[in-house]
C-alpha cells in the first residue's frame, strides 16, 4: 500500500506541477531555480483514478487548457452546486520546492512544472537534489473559507539521470464530510448475457487512529453494501449507487455474472470519493472503458466476457479404514484403506477400491472420477474398461493425472527436479476409455520451456518429486515449485501450453512446519490446502492464488487459543516404549499396586539450556478448539487438510484430519479428528463442518511425545522429570529410596528413554 501511496503522491505531485505551471503568476514567489544549473527530466502520467466527479473531471479538463510554463495564476474555476460547496471556486496548486539547508524558508527555491492535458502527462526541469513535490486542489466552501480537497506529496531525489515516475491523485480526507458513488455501467453483450455485478472495495487510503475510528462504520457499511449483487437493467444498464462513502482512493474489483452465476468479467479500477461530492464519472480509456465524443462510458462487450467455466456437481470420495493388526494397547499395526465414492457419509458407496493409496484422483466435467493404479487409469464410470487403460506408452508413463474442465481433456504429468513432463490424453474421456489419444506434448517443448522461462531472480524452480501437485485449466498448468530444494523458497509457477511462455509467484506459507497437501483450479483461482499436524500442532489453512490478479488469501488458520489458558491442574502422562510408566517398586519383590506416573504442578525441566514449566509447554499447542473435556470439533478453522474430496458450483469440499487435545480427569490427551469441510467461494468462508466416521489421513493412536525430555540426551535430567512426577504420587520423605521403574507391560524402564506424553483417548 505505501508503494501505491507514494505513485499516488507521484502523480499527485506530478499533476500539480504541470497544472500549477499553468495557473499561476511566478512573481510571488521569491526564489526560482538557477538558471545555470543542469537539470535532469522528471516526468510521467497522471491521473485521479478512474472514477471521479464530474465536476472534478471538467475542472481537471479545463484547468489544463492554455497552460503555460510561466504563469501561475488560476485560470480556471467551477460552480459546484451542492449543500457542502455553495458556488465553491477551485484552483489548482502544485510546485516542487527544494528546502534550504538551514531551515530557512527565505532561501527556498520554487520550481513548476509543464502539463499535457491531452495525453495527461508531466514533466519538471529539476537539477540535482532532493525535492518535494506537491499537489492539492484548493477551494471554498463558503465565503472566505476553503480547504484543500485533494492533496498529496512526496520526496524524489535528482541525481544525474532523468527520472520517470507515475502518480496519482487522492482526495483529502481530512475534510469531515462523506460522498457518495453514482457510477454508471452498460452490457452490450449479445443478449445481455451479464445479470448482476458486485464492487468489492479496498480502502487505500491512510489515516490516523481517530479518523479511522469515525469512519468506521459508515466505511463498513458502504463496503457492505456494495459487495451485494446489483441487478442489470432488460436493457443492459446498472448504476452502482452508494451514498455516504468517507472521502478517500479506492481500489474497486467489479465481478460480472451470469444468470447462472457464472463469472463472464472482472476487473479493478480506482476510484476517488470526494467530500460532499458524488463520483459518477469514469475517465481513461482501456479494454472496458471506452472514449466517445470526449465522454468516457464503462461497457462490457462480447470480446471482454470469459468461456464459461464448467464445474461439475460430483459425489465425494470418502476414505475407510479395515484394522487388520493391533498391539496389545490397541495401536494400529496394519490397516487396508478403502476408498468409496459416495453421495455422502451414510450412503451406500457406488465404487470402492483398496487399490488408490495416496494417489490422485481428478473428475471430469461431467463429474466423472478417474484415479491411478499404478500405470493404470481406472474409472467407476458406466462403459469404461474394467481393466482400465494403461497409460505407459514407450516407457512414457505418469505419476498423476489432472483434467481440464475448459476442455474435458485429461494430462499425466511426471516431474523430475527441473524436468516436468506432460502427457496429453486427448481421447481418453471423449472415447470413455477406448483410446487414450496420447499427444505426448513431449518434453522436447514442454521441458525446454518449463527449464527456460520458469526462472524468479535467476532462480531455476523445481516440482517436489516426492509430493508433486499440479492442476491445469484452459491450457495453463500451476504447479507448486520451490527452488533447489528449498522448502522454505516457494513458488507457484504457471506454464502455457500454446505460448511456451512461462512465469511464476512467490509463496510464503503461514508456517515452515506445515506442508502443501494438495491443489484445485475453480473460478479464476487455484487453491491449495497448508497442514500443519504434528505432536504438539494440529491446524492448517485453506490459500487461495488469484490467478488474474495475483492476491493470494489465507482461511482457516488457528492462533494460540491456550496461550491466555490456565492450565493450573493438567497433567502429562510419562511414558517408555510407547506405554505408560508406573509408580516405582523398593525393590524387585515388592508387590505394591504400581499405577500410571503424572507429571504436573509448576514443577520445571530443562531441555538444551531452555527451563520449562508444564504450563509453558501447554501454551505452545496449537489447534483450532480451546483446551476442555469436550473441545468443540466443529470450529470454522481446520485441524489438517488433506484432499478436495469433490467438486460443487461455488463450494470447496474438503477432507480435514487432525487430533484435537483434551483434558480428562486433569490428564492431557488427544483424539483422532475427521471431518468434511465446505467453504463458499463467494464469502470465502467455511459454512459447514462435519464430523465423519472415518480415516482421511490415517487412525492415530501413538502416545505423542512431549519434546523437551528426549532432546535432552541426559539420563539426570529424565531421573529428575520422573522424580517430579513420583512426588505427586508418593510421599515426599521416600525421595533418595533407591527405586525401580517398570512400565504398563513390564519392560525395565531406562531412564534416558523417558519421556512426558500426551496419548491418545480414542
Amino acid at each position: 500500500m505505501k508503494n501505491v501511496m507514494k505513485r499516488l503522491a507521484g502523480l499527485l505531485m506530478v499533476l500539480s506541477v504541470a497544472l500549477f505551471a499553468g495557473c499561476s503568476d511566478s512573481s510571488d514567489r521569491a526564489n526560482e531555480a538557477p538558471q545555470t544549473a543542469k537539470t535532469y527530466t522528471v516526468s510521467g502520467k497522471i491521473s485521479i483514478g478512474n472514477a471521479v466527479p464530474a465536476n472534478v473531471a471538467k475542472s481537471i479538463a479545463s484547468a489544463s487548457e492554455g497552460a503555460s510554463s510561466n504563469a501561475r495564476t488560476a485560470t480556471t474555476s467551477f460552480d459546484l452546486e451542492t449543500t457542502t460547496y455553495e458556488k465553491s471556486k477551485t484552483n489548482w496548486v502544485a510546485e516542487a520546492i527544494s528546502v534550504d539547508d538551514d531551515n530557512n524558508s527565505d532561501n527556498d527555491i520554487y520550481i513548476y512544472g509543464e502539463i499535457d492535458p491531452v495525453e495527461m502527462t508531466y514533466s519538471f526541469k529539476l537539477p540535482q537534489g532532493t525535492w518535494t513535490l506537491k499537489l492539492a486542489l484548493e477551494g471554498e466552501y463558503r465565503e472566505g473559507v476553503g480547504g484543500t480537497l485533494i492533496y498529496n506529496e512526496f520526496e524524489k531525489t535528482v541525481g544525474s539521470s532523468n527520472v520517470s515516475e507515475d502518480v496519482v491523485l487522492f482526495p483529502r480526507y481530512s475534510i469531515n464530510k462523506n460522498g457518495a458513488l453514482s457510477l454508471p455501467i452498460t452490457d452490450v453483450t449479445t443478449d445481455h448475457k451479464i445479470k448482476t455485478v458486485t464492487c468489492a472495495l479496498v480502502n487505500w487510503t491512510e489515516r490516523n487512529a481517530d479518523d479511522e475510528a469515525l469512519i468506521k462504520d459508515s466505511l463498513e457499511t458502504a463496503i457492505a453494501n456494495l459487495k451485494k449483487p446489483k441487478l442489470f437493467s432488460s436493457s443492459g444498464t446498472v448504476t452502482i449507487v452508494q451514498n455516504d462513502v468517507p472521502a478517500g482512493s479506492y481500489e474497486a474489483t467489479f465481478t460480472f455474472k451470469d444468470e447462472s452465476g457464472n463469472t463472464l468479467y472482472v476487473c479493478k479500477e480506482n476510484i476517488t470519493v470526494f467530500s460532499g461530492w458524488t463520483t459518477d464519472t469514469w475517465l481513461g480509456a482501456g479494454a472496458h472503458l471506452q472514449l466517445v465524443d470526449g465522454e468516457t462510458n464503462f461497457v462490457i462487450t462480447d470480446d471482454l466476457i470469459y468461456d464459461v467455466e464448467i464445474v461439475p456437481d460430483t459425489n465425494m470420495v470418502l476414505y475407510d479404514v479395515e484394522v487388520t493388526a493391533r498391539d496389545s494397547l490397541g495401536a494400529v499395526e496394519a490397516a487396508t484403506y478403502t476408498y468409496y465414492l459416495r453421495d455422502s457419509e451414510e450412503n451406500t458407496p457406488i465404487f470402492e477400491t483398496e487399490n488408490l493409496g495416496g494417489r490422485p484422483f481428478c473428475f471430469d466435467n461431467d463429474g466423472n472420477v478417474y484415479f491411478l493404479d499404478s500405470f493404470i487409469i481406472k474409472s467407476p464410470r458406466t462403459g469404461f474398461p474394467s481393466t482400465g487403460v494403461d497409460c505407459n506408452v514407450g516407457g512414457n508413463s505418469c505419476s498423476g493425472i489432472m483434467i481440464d474442465q475448459a476442455t474435458n481433456i485429461m494430462y499425466g504429468w511426471q516431474p523430475g527436479g527441473t524436468m516436468f513432463k506432460l502427457y496429453e490424453y486427448s481421447t481418453l474421456i471423449s472415447s470413455n476409455g477406448a483410446s487414450l489419444g496420447l499427444d505426448i506434448t513431449d518434453l522436447d517443448n514442454v521441458e525446454a520451456c518449463w527449464d527456460a522461462n520458469i526462472n524468479v531472480d535467476g532462480k531455476q524452480l523445481r516440482v517436489s518429486e516426492t509430493s508433486p501437485l499440479c492442476v491445469i485449466n484452459n491450457g495453463i498448468v500451476y504447479a507448486y515449485c520451490y527452488y533447489n530444494y528449498d522448502s522454505s523458497d516457494i513458488y507457484i509457477a504457471e506454464l502455457n501450453l500454446s505460448t511456451k511462455k512461462a512465469k511464476a509467484t512467490s509463496l510464503t506459507l503461514p508456517s515452515s512446519s506445515g506442508q502443501v497437501t494438495d491443489m484445485l483450479y475453480q473460478d479464476g483461482a487455484v487453491y491449495m490446502l497448508y497442514r500443519d499436524v504434528s505432536d504438539t500442532s494440529s491446524r492448517g489453512a485453506l490459500i487461495r492464488y488469484d490467478v488474474k490478479f495475483g492476491g493470494i488469501k489465507v482461511l482457516g488458520l488457528t492462533d494460540n487459543k491456550l496461550e491466555k489458558e490456565d492450565f493450573t491442574n493438567v497433567k502429562l502422562g510419562v511414558y517408555y516404549n510407547n506405554s505408560p510408566v508406573l509408580t516405582p517398586k523398593k525393590n524387585s519383590d515388592d508387590d505394591a499396586e504400581s499405577i500410571p506416573i503424572v507429571f504436573a504442578g509448576n514443577r520445571s525441566w530443562t531441555s538444551s539450556s531452555v527451563n520449562y514449566t508444564l504450563k509453558d509447554f501447554i501454551k505452545t499447542l496449537r489447534m483450532p478448539a480451546p483446551l476442555s473435556e469436550t473441545p468443540d470439533l466443529t470450529v470454522n478453522e481446520f485441524f489438517g487438510p488433506v484432499k478436495f474430496i469433490a467438486i460443487k458450483p461455488k463450494r470447496l469440499v474438503i477432507a480435514d484430519d487432525g487430533i484435537a487435545f483434551y483434558t480428562d480427569n486433569d490428564l492431557l490427551k488427544y483424539k483422532n479428528v475427521n471431518r468434511i469441510v465446505t467453504v463458499d467461494l463467494e464469502s470465502f468462508s467455511i459454512i459447514e463442518a462435519s464430523l465423519v466416521n472415518v480415516f482421511f489421513n490415517g487412525d492415530d493412536s501413538d502416545v505423542k511425545p512431549v519434546v523437551p525430555i528426549p532432546d535432552t540426551g541426559s539420563t539426570e535430567t529424565q531421573d529428575v522429570a520422573l522424580r517430579a512426577g513420583r512426588d505427586v504420587m508418593l510421599p515426599a520423605q521416600e525421595e533418595n529410596t533407591t527405586l525401580y521403574y517398570k512400565n504398563s507391560i513390564n519392560d525395565t524402564v531406562d531412564l534416558s528413554d523417558v519421556v512426558f506424553g500426551i496419548p491418545c483417548g480414542d
